[in-house]
């Protein structure tokens, strides 16, 4: 088995949209499944914490760095189109790459997402969602690693999918390689809906390949009567809009997208984020979790 390569002195700022945080303890690059196994038995055998990320575009890492191995899982294998019309597809593999194999194959079903950036397991994993769209429903067989460093195969029923969650996320596992049920569908209107959605998209969000964030800082809450509110709308009634704490204000047409502009730093964007909670409590009575996951 090969031994992987960690480094020192990585700075997460390096690795995340939000171009923020400091070193992690330990960095190791992973390309396959097995790398990343072999990267969570080498920082389990040295004693220390682990935790992988793809893009890194859904994560806040602290100024302080992480205090243990961080494990970047980038695949770029291409997906297995099966007999049944399933997608087989590893974990570090980028959702904008999957969407436009899907597309090229007349697969239907992902073009809600177009224009989400990160990798499919981060996808599943929080199970992302737009327009009505959730990953966990089109998700069968998965092959996950556990926080014991262990390997084991789930159904996607059983992965307890909820809002912006799983079972996944909730205990902390890995996406290794999963695969996503699709059907059949007319390309010009696959590429029709893709192009609407990033038009959209293009409209209210900024781009994580030019400006830094991690896209939505909040989740949408749910009110007593089961109703989910934009967390955005309630951002910008509570006056939450104009904010700015240093380098860290809400995006111009969008008050639930922190963005940073200029020497900024996550505890800015932290206390940014604890501000803009705290209006909308006084305001509406509402309690916002956060989306964006703190790597600490």
């Amino acid at each position: 088995m090969s031994q992987p390569c960690f480094q020192s002195g990585i700075r997460l700022a390096d690795h995340t949209t939000f171009r923020l945080g400091g070193a992690a303890r330990a960095f190791c690059e992973a390309r396959t499944a097995r790398e990343v196994v072999e990267g969570v038995w080498k920082a389990e055998s040295m004693g220390m914490g682990w935790y992988v990320i793809g893009h890194g575009s859904n994560i806040l890492a602290s100024d302080d760095g992480y205090n243990g191995t961080v494990i970047s899982f980038k695949d770029s294998t291409s997906p297995a189109l099966n007999r049944d019309g399933t997608v087989t597809v590893s974990g570090g593999y980028s959702l904008r790459e999957l969407i436009e194999f899907c597309a090229c194959k007349g697969l239907a079903g992902l073009e809600n997402f177009s224009g989400i950036p990160g990798t499919v397991g981060g996808a599943i994993a929080g199970n992302a969602g737009a327009y009505g769209s959730s990953m966990g429903e089109m998700v069968g067989s998965i092959l996950l690693l556990d926080r014991n460093g262990n390997m084991r195969k789930a159904e996607g029923p059983s992965l307890s999918f909820t809002y912006r969650s799983s079972s996944i996320r909730e205990r902390g596992e890995v996406v290794l390689d999963a695969t996503i049920a699709l059907r059949r569908g007319d390309a010009a209107e696959i590429r029709a809906l893709m192009q609407k959605r990033l038009s959209d998209r293009r409209a209210k969000h900024p781009d994580p390949a030019t400006v830094a964030t991690a896209g939505s800082f909040f989740k949408n809450p749910t009110l007593g009567d089961g109703t989910r509110v934009a967390a955005g709308r309630l951002l910008e009634q509570a006056g939450c809009k104009d904010l700015r704490v240093g380098g860290a204000r809400p995006w111009h047409t969008h008050a639930n997208i922190i963005v940073t502009e200029g020497p900024s730093s996550a505890s800015e964007v932290m206390e940014l984020a604890k501000i803009m909670s705290e209006k909308v409590g006084r305001v509406h009575g509402i309690e916002l979790a956060t989306e964006v996951v703190y790597l600490e």
